[in-house]
């Protein structure tokens, strides 16, 4: 690993312990697990510079493997974060000490997202300067337009275990079943345009205001949804994900151009 990306790997996984992301949480209660049962999953480390304000912001997100250069994320963990910024990508181990990293150089937001006063469009691409050599432990994950989202699911991730804060570093998963989007309606009221609602089913293993970025992912390959964020007002367990279905076409397109370099740069 380059000496000054260690640096700032070492740095990041400090600083992101006393600064979060407001939609930023981590899986509570669920159950710890080997990256080879994951290996699509990716831990993403921000110390972003908002490019508007200058103000800079430390936080962790999730985030998945798309093919050896891109990433899938949501919207607000990369969101106005400019070119001094650091993101920091950590991938093939379930101890974010001792992962793979790479930094990101480049990412696409969807156009609408901070537009939409509903949160909604939360959604994002990231490609890595240094290809991701693919294996047990670093694989991509499967994008269907038609994914199957009423089967069991699991959401895997990094982060507290608590809500006190406390941190851990091992990856941990809870199942989640999606549901209805009439049964999603009934109990949040609102919902945006392209997401789905998930719950574990329990009070003891939940996403404590979502594991921001982390994929939902059936048959233990495809990805229904992105982590959004929850309502915890209305439900502690019920969380709204971007519909990756939804953006399919969205996600295609913009690869593309991340590809050719046509993102925002870091």
């Amino acid at each position: 690993m380059d000496l000054r990306l260690f640096i700032i790997h070492i740095l990041l996984l400090n600083l992101v312990h006393f600064g979060k992301c407001r939609m930023t949480g981590k899986i509570i209660g669920g159950h710890e697990s080997e990256i080879t049962e994951f290996p699509y999953s990716a831990f993403l480390k921000a110390m972003c510079v908002n490019k508007y304000t200058g103000a800079v912001r430390y936080w962790i997100c999730g985030a998945s493997i798309l093919n050896q250069l891109m990433l899938l994320t949501a919207a607000h963990c990369v969101l106005d974060c400019a070119r001094s910024s650091y993101l920091i990508i950590s991938v093939g181990h379930s101890n974010t000490e001792y992962g793979t990293v790479t930094s990101v150089e480049s990412y696409i937001i969807h156009n609408k997202h901070r537009e939409d006063v509903s949160l909604g469009y939360d959604i994002a691409l990231v490609k890595v300067k240094t290809p991701l050599k693919l294996s047990s432990r670093i694989s991509r994950i499967a994008l269907w337009k038609s994914p199957p989202y009423f089967e069991k699911a699991q959401v895997a991730g990094w982060g507290v275990i608590h809500e006190d804060g406390t941190v851990a570093e091992q990856l941990k998963f809870v199942n989640q079943y999606v549901w209805r989007r009439n049964e999603c309606l009934r109990l949040l009221e609102e919902m945006p345009r392209g997401t789905i609602c998930a719950s574990s089913g329990s009070e003891e293993d939940y996403i404590a205001e979502g594991d921001s970025g982390s994929a939902l992912v059936a048959r233990g390959y495809v990805q229904l949804g992105i982590v959004s964020y929850k309502r915890p007002a209305k439900s502690r367990s019920v969380v709204i994900y971007t519909d990756v279905g939804y953006f399919y076409d969205w996600i295609k397109q913009n690869a593309k151009l991340l590809y050719c370099d046509e993102g925002i740069r870091i």
